[in-house]
C-alpha cells in the first residue's frame, strides 16, 4: 500500500535531522531533549510535502483506474430520432490509450464531431465511446491498442455483431481474452470476429500500385482501409491511429513554407506509402494530417475515394492543393485539416 512507503515519517525526519547533525528528540512524556523552532518547522515542512505526495499519488492512481462517460455521438443515417426510439452503445474509457471505435456498420465516421479523436468516434477526454444507433442488428469495428505507461501488447483489430432494442443502452467491454456485449446486467448474444485483410496479389498475378509520397508538402494522406480492409502491416501512429503509411519518425519542428528544404529534423519517409493490389475497382478511406509548426492538425472525419486499377499501372495519391491545410468550418471549436486527394495515374 502507498501509505506503507509514504507515512512512516520518522524515518525521512531522522535521515534529514542526521543529515543536519541535529540530534532527534525522545518521544516520551519527559523529553530530555527538545528541537528548537526552526527544527520544529523543518520537520513540519517535511511532514508536509510527504502528505502532498501521498495525496498527489492516491488522486493519480483513482484517475487512472475510474471510467469516464463520454459524450453521445449519432452513428446512423436520416432525420434525428428521440433518445426513445434509438439505442446506446457505450464503451467506457479510463483515459488511457485503449480500443478506437472506427466504424459502425461498414462507415466510419464521416461527418463533423465535436470533443471525438480523428477519424474515429471514440471522445478525445475518456478515450471511450458512446454512439447512439437505430434499433436492429449492428456490426462495431475497432482497433485496440491498449496503451498504458506499462503495457506493450501490440495492435488488435476486431468487429463485434450484436442487436440492439430501442430505448436500451449496451455495454461493450472486454470477457477474457474476447469482448462482450451487456445489457441491463445480462449479456447480449454477440459475435466477434478478425477484421478482414486486403490480399496481396500472388507473385506473376497480374497487379497495380497505390503510392503516397510526401514531397513538396507537409500534407500526410493516411490511407486507413482498402475495400474495407487492412493492410497486412497496419502503421502505429502516436497512440491514436493506425494506417497502412510507414511510420518513419515524426518531424519534431517544421515550417510550411520551408517545405521543400531537406531538413534534417524531416523524416521523409514518414507518411510514404506503397502497395501492390489486384487490378478492379477500389475504395479508399482515408484521412489527412497537416504538420505545421509545432503542433499537428489531424483531419476530424474520414472521407473515400475510388478508383479503377488497370494491370500493370502505378497509381498517386495526390493532395488536392485547392484544399490543402483548410481548416473545418465553424461548427468545431479546434483547427483540423480539410484536406482532399486525388488519385491519379502515373
Amino acid at each position: 500500500m502507498l501509505t506503507n512507503h509514504w507515512n512512516d515519517n520518522s524515518i525521512l525526519e531522522k535521515s534529514f535531522l542526521e543529515q543536519n547533525r541535529i540530534e532527534p528528540y525522545a518521544l516520551t512524556s519527559t523529553p530530555t531533549i527538545s528541537p528548537s523552532g526552526n527544527d520544529m518547522e523543518v520537520i513540519m515542512k517535511i511532514r508536509s510535502a510527504i502528505m502532498v505526495v501521498v495525496a498527489v499519488l492516491l488522486v493519480s492512481t483513482l484517475v487512472a483506474c475510474a471510467s469516464f462517460s463520454a459524450p453521445t455521438v449519432r452513428a446512423y443515417a436520416g432525420d434525428e430520432r428521440p433518445e426513445t426510439e434509438l439505442s446506446t452503445v457505450q464503451f467506457k474509457g479510463s483515459g488511457f490509450p485503449d480500443i478506437y471505435l472506427y466504424r459502425v456498420d461498414g462507415k466510419p465516421r464521416m461527418e463533423l464531431a465535436k470533443n471525438t479523436v480523428a477519424a474515429t468516434f471514440s471522445d478525445s477526454a475518456s478515450l471511450g465511446f458512446a454512439v447512439y444507433v437505430l434499433p436492429g442488428e449492428h456490426v462495431f469495428e475497432f482497433y485496440n491498442v491498449h496503451k498504458t505507461p506499462f503495457d506493450k501488447k501490440s495492435l488488435d483489430y476486431r468487429s463485434i455483431d450484436f442487436t440492439t432494442e430501442a430505448g436500451k443502452t449496451y455495454f461493450i467491454s472486454r470477457k477474457d481474452n474476447s469482448w462482450q456485449v451487456e445489457c441491463g446486467g445480462e449479456t447480449v448474444p454477440s459475435t466477434v470476429a478478425a477484421i478482414p485483410v486486403l490480399p496481396v496479389p500472388a507473385a506473376g498475378a497480374p497487379q497495380s500500385t497505390l503510392e503516397f509520397k510526401r514531397s513538396g508538402t507537409l500534407i500526410v494522406a493516411y490511407v486507413l482501409r482498402i475495400d474495407g480492409m487492412l493492410s497486412p502491416t497496419m502503421s502505429y501512429f502516436e497512440p491514436r491511429w493506425v494506417a497502412f503509411n510507414s511510420p518513419g519518425v515524426m518531424p519534431p519542428l517544421i515550417r510550411r513554407d520551408l517545405a521543400a528544404i531537406h531538413s534534417p529534423l524531416v523524416d521523409l519517409s514518414y507518411g510514404n506509402l506503397s502497395i501492390a493490389i489486384a487490378p478492379g475497382h477500389h475504395i479508399v478511406e482515408y484521412t489527412t494530417d497537416y504538420l505545421p509548426m509545432a503542433y499537428r492538425c489531424m483531419g476530424d472525419l474520414v472521407r473515400t475515394i475510388e478508383f479503377e486499377a488497370v494491370a500493370g499501372k502505378t497509381y498517386r495519391i495526390v493532395v488536392d492543393k485547392a484544399a490543402e491545410g483548410t481548416s473545418a468550418t465553424e461548427k468545431i471549436e479546434y483547427r483540423v485539416d480539410g484536406s482532399t486527394v486525388q488519385i491519379v495515374e502515373e
